[in-house]
């Protein structure tokens, strides 16, 4: 999954969390959140591809996923409802992910909600 952003990316899971800046920092990242991962299901609809240039898009997509951690019970899944805001790059041999940001609308399991609320739309 790596492999689809490009070495320069930036990632946002939470607007109060870690920004992270470049692939390395990203898959470090998914190493660490992935590895407590027991099971989970990520589903996006209504994508929205809006081409700025021959070699850039702006895409909107909603999500919602589910996860299963190590510990559960005690450790509750979490669902997340919420939408990806992404920009992509043709750099010549493949579309890839320059920026990718994530919106939580609301989440059971976690007390993320309504992240989308005073946000510009698209």
């Amino acid at each position: 999954m790596v492999e689809s952003f490009t070495e320069d990316c930036v990632v946002i899971f939470h607007d109060d969390g870690p920004r992270l800046e470049g692939r390395e920092a990203f898959k470090r990242r998914l190493e660490e959140r992935l590895g407590r991962t027991v099971s989970g299901s990520h589903h996006v609809s209504n994508e929205e591809l809006i081409f700025e240039a021959a070699d850039r898009v702006r895409a909107h997509l909603y999500l919602y996923s589910w996860q299963r951690f190590d510990g559960f019970p005690s450790t509750a899944d979490v669902h997340r409802w919420g939408r990806y805001e992404m920009d992509f790059v043709n750099d010549g041999a493949a579309w890839r992910i320059k920026y990718m940001r994530l919106l939580s609308a609301g989440e059971y399991g976690s007390p993320r909600i309504g992240e989308h609320f005073g946000k510009q739309w698209p």
